[in-house]
């Protein structure tokens, strides 16, 4: 079976800072994928490159079969590709309707039934955002404000998910209830691709994982042997 999402021999950076060199992976429709790497491995610009956020980025992107050279951002978007970026960048005057309103901009074909379809959705998927729909998003607490971004990437039904660190900042019990969400969402149909820090959580949940360090893939593999690893323990999971 064609994966979903094929990367090879990717190359990007930041002006002549290359950041990535040669990075190659696969993603099959339905899995949940870590990858895991400290801060500074490139897992974050991994994740641009892929939704088009890198200029001058170099090697190959194809999604669902489909090269995605020279589609800019908001058509790898509407294609299929949904992503939480680190940080949330929400809009904290606007309330969480209208937060989760902006995620439809991408389909612009929704008339009126299909967008309160897309709410409905959400709003199932993630129960405490219809609590605070009413709420500006600077009020919500930083689980909740997770979940609004989660929800945002959602709501164009996306058939890949692309999170970035959204463990960061979240006290124990959010970090818990965060990767209860992504993975309800997995078993919901979305294929999840999760660069995250937290390396104990994401393999619990993950089918696969890459591990990266300068911007290179140092090891892939399925999740339990990769957690079974030793050079990995002692790297990332603390020994």
């Amino acid at each position: 079976m064609t994966p979903l999402l094929t990367v090879r021999t990717l190359h990007a950076g930041y002006g002549k800072i290359t950041v990535l060199h040669g990075v190659d992976l696969d993603v099959k429709a339905g899995e949940f994928v870590a990858i895991l790497g400290a801060n500074g491995a490139g897992k974050s610009t991994l994740l641009k490159a892929i939704l088009g956020m890198m200029p001058g980025a170099s090697g190959q992107v194809s999604f669902a079969g489909r090269d995605l050279a020279g589609l800019a951002t908001p058509r790898r978007v509407r294609l299929g590709i949904g992503a939480i970026p680190e940080g949330r960048q929400l809009f904290g005057e606007m309330t969480v309707l209208e937060n989760l309103a902006l995620g439809l901009y991408v389909r612009r074909s929704f008339g009126p039934p299909p967008r309160a379809g897309a709410m409905a959705h959400v709003f199932e998927l993630l129960p405490r955002l219809a609590e605070r729909k009413h709420q500006t998003a600077a009020s919500l607490s930083g689980g909740e404000a997770q979940m609004l971004a989660i929800g945002r990437a959602l709501i164009a039904r996306p058939r890949l998910l692309l999170c970035d660190e959204p463990s960061l900042g979240l006290a124990p019990l959010r970090v818990a209830e965060m990767f209860q969400t992504l993975d309800r969402l997995r078993r919901s149909g979305v294929t999840v691709v999760l660069a995250d820090q937290n390396a104990k959580a994401a393999l619990r949940l993950a089918d696969r994982a890459y591990v990266m360090e300068t911007g290179r893939i140092v090891a892939a593999g399925t999740a339990g042997a990769l957690a079974d690893d030793p050079r990995l323990r002692e790297s990332y999971l603390g020994g």
